[in-house]
């Protein structure tokens, strides 16, 4: 079962490899997620409260969640409105040309 386990593993971080690539981050709301959720997830960081503890997968999900929700807050307009991501724009113009 260890070369299996190997290969499963190798397999899926290529994906989450794929997926980064795809991110733009060249834009420090997008790194900054990026790095929480890596150096968590390789650096070992696991949570123990009494006799619950969080592994090391879940505390990089959680706080790569928390790190975003707290960057989109700040990246808000004046308005009051969220800054829309450039793929966000991107579906946008996807739509008004169909309607077109």
């Amino acid at each position: 079962m260890g070369g299996v386990c190997i290969t499963l593993y190798g397999f899926i971080a290529v994906s989450g490899l794929k997926m980064i690539q795809k991110a733009d981050l060249n834009d420090n709301a997008n790194l900054f997620p990026v790095s929480v959720i890596l150096i968590c997830g390789v650096g070992g960081l696991s949570f123990t409260f009494g006799k619950v503890t969080i592994t090391t997968v879940a505390t990089a999900l959680i706080l790569g969640i928390f790190v975003n929700l707290i960057l989109k807050k700040g990246r808000k307009s004046d308005a009051g409105d969220e800054v829309k991501v450039e793929s966000d724009k991107k579906e946008d113009e996807a739509v008004n040309e169909e309607e077109i």
